[in-house]
């Protein structure tokens, strides 16, 4: 299923996008680059391997320059 009310407007009123597959896998598309996101997914895997009593967690996150998944 398609959720196209899933967040805040961007870049000239661009949607974030929401996507649940049959087996109830979700994803989310953004209309903006992820790059931060993954920097922070990298640092809390770094972090893990490091303290690995620390559970923090944030979503994988595709970054492709403008937008990503």
């Amino acid at each position: 299923s398609l959720d196209f009310d899933r967040g805040d407007t961007h870049r000239r009123g661009r949607k974030v996008l929401g996507v649940t597959f049959s087996d109830n896998v979700r994803m989310l598309y953004k209309p903006r680059s992820l790059r931060m996101d993954v920097a922070w997914r990298g640092l809390l895997d770094w972090l893990h391997r490091e303290r690995p009593t620390w559970r923090l967690l944030a979503p994988r996150a595709l970054d492709r320059g403008t937008h990503g998944w």
